[in-house]
């Protein structure tokens, strides 16, 4: 008994001695901290070499084609030396009388661009021709085109523009002192139009293919032109745009015509004859776009 009130007394001693003890506090370990420093040598190795090109080269571009530029060729022909043929029209007269005057009225060196060989005496000997028209804005040249008579006047084709000109001249007051002149219609591309159903006085046609469509389109200019009088025909022709209008050579009648860009039309004037020598390079001449 008293063997076991001793071993309690000691378990409650050792209990409180426990109690009252202070809890350990944790030591931190010491950490020394080095700064290291790598050392680059100023002279890369060829495997740094290597990794700097690879890391500053651009992406390379897909190169561009080069255009490499050509000669434009010469297109047309030499005006004046076109064969027009026994079957061509001569459309001199009666629709028109030609008057020029002899007095040359203007200088054609004031103008920059040459003045074609076929348009030069109606542009030097006509003041109003040269005031109306001015100077060319590009050199001549020529082409095979188509003509039509009419009862009271004719029409042009130009095929590369599929283009027409509706000319009728006035008839009443020309005299040896008037300048001649007309009226003119001009149209590109026109639309396609029909003379299904119609029918043409005896002796007269209907004006068929493109000419038959300007024939129709333009208002007023059936009755004002009438019914043709022949087919249709090819013959050479030339023309030289100017500041204000078109100067047009109808080579199988060696005639030439003004067109103002008011729809006026003065002519038509002789052309000079066609040199019978071989044509000099000067004489060349090329088709405008």
């Amino acid at each position: 008994m008293l063997r076991q009130l001793a071993l309690l007394m000691m378990l409650l001693l050792t209990a409180c001695d426990a109690l009252n003890s202070p809890n350990p506090t944790p030591t931190a370990p010491d950490i020394v901290k080095l700064l290291a420093t790598a050392y680059i040598s100023p002279t890369p190795n060829p495997e740094q070499e290597a990794a700097t090109r690879a890391a500053s080269s651009p992406t390379p571009l897909r190169p561009t084609a080069t255009i490499i530029p050509t000669e434009t060729p010469y297109i047309g022909i030499f005006i004046g030396e076109a064969d027009t043929g026994q079957s061509f029209l001569q459309f001199n007269a009666p629709l028109f009388a030609s008057n020029q005057s002899i007095e040359p009225t203007a200088n054609a060196s004031v103008c920059a661009t040459p003045i074609d060989r076929p348009y030069l005496p109606a542009w030097r000997n006509n003041s109003l021709v040269n005031q109306r028209l001015g100077c060319p804005i590009q050199g001549g040249f020529g082409f095979f085109g188509q003509v039509q008579l009419f009862e009271n006047g004719l029409m042009y084709y130009y095929p590369e523009l599929n283009a027409l000109w509706a000319i009728v001249p006035e008839r009443d007051g020309l005299s040896a002192t008037v300048l001649p002149r007309g009226r003119f219609d001009y149209l590109e591309n026109p639309p396609e139009n029909s003379t299904i159903g119609m029918q043409a006085p005896v002796g007269l046609l209907l004006p068929g293919n493109v000419f038959g469509d300007v024939w129709l389109d333009v208002e007023g200019l059936r009755d004002r032109m009438g019914y043709a009088q022949t087919e249709a025909q090819e013959i050479s022709m030339g023309l030289q745009r100017f500041e204000n209008g078109t100067f047009l050579l109808d080579g199988s009648s060696g005639t030439v015509l003004a067109f103002v860009t008011d729809g006026t039309m003065l002519g038509p004037f002789l052309a000079p004859p066609a040199p019978s020598s071989t044509p000099t390079p000067a004489s060349i001449v090329t088709a405008q776009p």
